[in-house]
Order: C-alpha cells, then structure tokens, then sequence
C-alpha cells in the first residue's frame, strides 16, 4: 500500500538551518534561498543561533546565507582524506569559515595529469596532424591541443537549494 505525503507537511518537519533542495523557483513560506544575502542576525534570530556566520558576515549585526547557486555542495571532510586539500579551503564570504570546517568553499580544479604523445624516426621539421586536429608533433615533440567547454562538471540538473530558517 502507498501513502501520499504533500511536500508541504514534509517541509514542516526541517529544521531551522536546514538546507534543502528544492525543485520550483517560488520559494516556501518559511525558507529563504541560498543565495549568499547578508540578514539582519535579530531579524533571523533562529537562523543566526543555526549557522553563525560560517557563511561570512558584513558586521557585527549581520550574517550571511549559504550561497549555493550554481555550486555542488560537497560534505564536510571533518578530517577524512577524501578532500585532500580541505585545509586549504577559504571563506566563502568575508567572515566566514576556512580550511576544513562547514562553510569553507574551494575553486575547480582538475586532477593533476599529464599527456604524452611522441614518434620515432622521420624526417627533421616534419609535422604530423592528427586528423582530428586535436594535435601535432614536430621533430620528435609533441603537444596535444586543449578542447572542451568552460568547465568539468558531471551530468546535472539544476534545483534551487532554500534553507529553513
């Protein structure tokens, strides 16, 4: 037997400081979305007890939102090795959090890797092409050509991520 539950009630059972990924652009009564606004700590009194500033804050009476647009979240490392460079992590915001603690932030990054193409015998000052022009080698050197978009990212769908507050 199913039983049907309206995201509504669901929604009422978060907790203040709660993130949730949500899938419509018109915001719930009672979250706000993550999107890096500084409030007003007694205006948001429940929700700066929550989070603090580990998000950033402008001064002493504000705190800043998580801002979560157009970013993966990633879990917190809390000193596993699975985020190898999670001490060098910085503050989302001015105020905020840094190294391996929530509300750190990183930049892209590719794994270190490299390419090597290489050939034997020909003549001096030759030039290969492959025929996919992705690359050339000239008397005995080689480089392959960058290609690809403006970012590494893997499959996605866009949500808007709000926070109970």
């Amino acid at each position: 037997m199913f039983s049907f539950i309206k995201f509504s009630s669901v929604l009422s059972q978060v907790n203040v400081g709660e993130i949730v990924a949500y899938s419509s652009e018109t915001i719930q009564t009672g979250f706000l979305e993550c999107n890096g606004a500084s409030l007003v700590r007694t205006d948001y009194a429940d929700l700066f007890t929550a989070i603090g500033t580990v998000w950033g804050t402008a001064d002493a009476t504000h705190f800043n939102l998580p801002d979560l647009r157009g970013r993966f979240p990633r879990g917190w490392a809390h000193g596993q090795t699975t985020d190898p460079d999670r001490a060098s992590r910085t503050a989302s915001n001015t105020g905020g959090e840094t190294g391996d603690k929530v509300g750190s932030q990183q930049t892209g990054m590719y794994s270190y890797h490299s390419h090597s193409v290489g050939y034997s015998g020909g003549i001096a000052g030759y030039v290969f092409t492959n025929a996919g022009g992705w690359g050339t080698m000239t008397s005995g050197a080689g480089s392959i050509y960058a290609n690809g978009g403006n970012e590494t990212r893997p499959i996605n769908a866009a949500v808007v991520f709000i926070i109970k507050y």
